[in-house]
């Protein structure tokens, strides 16, 4: 076998040993095309996401920085769930990129074991604190949260999580061995893979839940809206304004949710149906690597819709995309920076 080909072929003959003993010589030859597919895939994912990643949660991160007035408690969680997707943008996809084109460290446990924790630490702390933006975005007209330095406790819970997750492999919980290609079907245990899927899965179940309150508290004050649209009290158009607004905010938050079942709810199908009702297969492996990909989209759209949609947010894009030049017209000039 020619060494160019340890990208497609390697790990489909590691694959043999590890997960299908009783293989076919014709099913291991559609594997290695499979996973030939999955490469060029992955790499068009990454080429994909890399620069809105880079680009748009620099942006959300440097307009917290800069204008005091972006510092709500809402806004401080979106600057939180911007590090995390910022850091996939900027180092692991980098280095995942690098990872499979540099054979060296394809051979070595180091590098390998890295790779594998820097993806599972920053899409988890992405999953994470996505979920906890969402969560706390539902509360907010309801109870007083991330006062105090709460804020701070709720990150530290967040990145805790994700780091302990991701670093498990590096401190000796792993599969890996000499030769056998740097794939996580191959260098994690059974039961490391299965907390990993608990973490996205019940992250997945948490926003379904949030969605649908959300879809119902939407549905309450719509209908409370058009029972007193009729009248010309004032008290009663006040709650009228309250309610537009807050019905643009859900439709924010059912955007956030709806997104976020997009890219991850293949995924978690997949992880379902692999644990509980189908052996093993191919297929399966094959369309959990494809499905995996998409939930990194995810994090590559998540600054979009935080961003873009939010008009705080888009006039201190304006601002700053436009040196200033925006600035006494959307009310972000110097004053408001200090």
């Amino acid at each position: 076998m020619e060494n160019n080909s340890n990208i497609t072929k390697s790990p489909t003959e590691d694959f043999e040993y590890v997960n299908f003993p009783n293989i076919t010589e014709d099913e291991m030859e559609k594997l290695r095309r499979l996973y030939a597919g999955y490469i060029f895939y992955l790499l068009s994912i990454y080429i994909i996401i890399i620069t809105p990643a880079i680009f748009g949660n620099t942006l959300i991160l440097v307009s917290l920085f800069r204008f005091r007035r972006l510092r709500s408690r809402i806004n401080i969680l979106i600057g939180n769930l911007a590090v995390s997707d910022l850091l996939l943008g900027l180092v692991v996809i980098p280095f995942d990129i690098a990872f499979l084109h540099v054979k060296a460290l394809q051979e070595e446990k180091i590098p390998c074991l890295v790779r594998q924790s820097l993806i599972v630490i920053l899409l988890d702390a992405s999953i994470l604190n996505l979920t906890i933006y969402c969560d706390c975005f539902i509360r907010s007209n309801m109870l007083n949260f991330a006062e105090n330095g709460d804020s701070l406790f709720i990150f530290g819970i967040s990145w805790s999580i994700s780091i302990i997750i991701g670093a498990i492999p590096l401190m000796g919980w792993n599969t890996w061995e000499q030769g056998k290609f740097c794939d996580n079907e191959l260098v994690w245990c059974e039961e490391y893979r299965g907390l990993q899927y608990l973490t996205i899965c019940s992250c997945l179940i948490a926003n379904f839940i949030m969605y649908v309150k959300v879809m119902r508290t939407a549905w309450r004050r719509l209908k409370e809206t058009k029972r007193i649209s009729g009248t010309s009290d004032t008290n009663s158009q006040r709650h009228i304004n309250i309610s537009k607004k807050d019905v643009r905010k859900t439709k924010i938050m059912v955007l956030v949710l709806g997104i976020f079942a997009i890219c991850w709810g293949p995924y978690c199908v997949i992880i379902i149906t692999e644990t509980f009702f189908v052996d093993k297969n191919i297929e399966l492996i094959i369309a959990k690597k494809f499905f995996g990909c998409l939930g990194m989209m995810n994090s590559g759209l998540n600054w979009i819709v935080y961003g873009v949609k939010n008009k705080n947010f888009r006039q201190a894009f304006k601002y700053l995309l436009s040196f200033g030049a925006c600035g006494n017209k959307d009310g972000y000039d110097m004053s408001t920076t200090k």
